[in-house]
């Protein structure tokens, strides 16, 4: 399993073996498990066998596996080959409650773990199989270094990809740790993202988030002219409400000027007039009283700039 060339033989062979004999080969191998998960060549037979039995592993198997992981899940993930073990484990042993002393040294270096490109990946898996209670347990010590992993290169996307479960029973927890530093957050590369998450989604967090936004003129003033800040204004523009809509908007044309006088500031400019061209100019012959009606008393105009909004903005990798 661990030579440059058996490995694809052991990878080969695996396919053409029944559960049983798999299950004879981990009991075989189980005094070296942890070495084969880390080794460059090991890793890649001992996945399949992983995958070949899922759904079909007997106790025996999965207490080898767990028990390769005891005391070893940070170093696991934290390595290059290791953690693909974990995520396998963790995505073909069905049983959600079988994978708990997992999650609970996984939790216990929750922080260290989430600030690496592999943690994230780990986490991503952990998301889509565990149980509530482990969750929730995960999710508390995620707000309670909140700060920490909104600024950090990966931490911000594990609390991204939490706020997308779009659970209401988590997202009304992080609204507290974002509202009183939301225009900061907004203007930093790693930060914004996760602003950009709580506005994008079903829960009342998008709400809890635009209104926090509007709430003072001069937030979304200093954001429409920021490098990161613009996008956040961007998003909010596609998931307000009509009257949200209306008050960004506002603020916005009386922000022209500025807008119009720098340089990073005209490029912005000319995206919001692609989009949103019909408000930010004035014209009698669409408007009523100061308002925009519809058969249905919604904005057929900002709808469409919704469909649109894979166009609106450019594309944000460029960030």
């Amino acid at each position: 399993m661990t030579d440059q060339y058996g490995n694809y033989v052991i990878q080969k062979f695996v396919e053409y073996c029944d559960k049983k004999i798999i299950s004879n080969m981990f009991t075989k191998i189980s005094n070296n498990l942890y070495e084969i998960s880390i080794n460059n060549y090991g890793t890649r037979p001992l996945q399949k066998m992983i995958e070949n039995l899922s759904g079909n592993m007997t106790n025996n198997d999965i207490n080898i596996l767990l028990g390769m992981t005891k005391g070893n899940v940070l170093e696991l993930i934290k390595d290059i080959n290791g953690n693909r073990v974990i995520q396998s484990i963790i995505q073909h042993i069905k049983n959600k409650e079988l994978l708990s002393p997992i999650y609970k040294e996984l939790n216990e270096n929750i922080i260290e773990i989430l600030k690496t490109k592999s943690g994230c990946c780990v986490f991503s898996k952990v998301l889509l199989n565990i149980t509530d209670i482990d969750l929730s347990l995960l999710v508390e010590n995620m707000i309670k270094d909140f700060n920490i992993l909104i600024n950090d290169e990966f931490g911000n996307f594990s609390l991204k990809r939490l706020i997308k479960l779009n659970n209401e029973n988590y997202n009304i927890k992080i609204f507290p740790c974002i509202k009183d530093s939301i225009t900061l957050f907004s203007c930093q590369k790693f930060s914004s993202n996760v602003i950009e998450a709580c506005i994008d989604n079903t829960t009342s967090l998008k709400k809890m988030t635009i209104d926090k936004l509007i709430e003072n003129d001069n937030y979304i003033a200093k954001l429409i002219l920021d490098q990161y800040g613009n996008y956040i204004v961007q998003k909010a523009l596609q998931n307000a409400e009509q009257k949200e809509f209306g008050i960004i908007i506002n603020i916005i044309k009386m922000n022209e000027k500025k807008l119009k006088q720098s340089q990073h500031g005209r490029v912005i400019y000319e995206k919001l007039m692609k989009n949103y061209k019909q408000y930010l100019i004035d014209d009698k012959s669409e408007k009523s009283d100061g308002k925009i009606n519809n058969k249905n008393g919604k904005n057929k105009k900002h709808n469409n700039g919704n469909k649109n909004k894979n166009k609106f903005g450019g594309n944000k990798k460029n960030k």
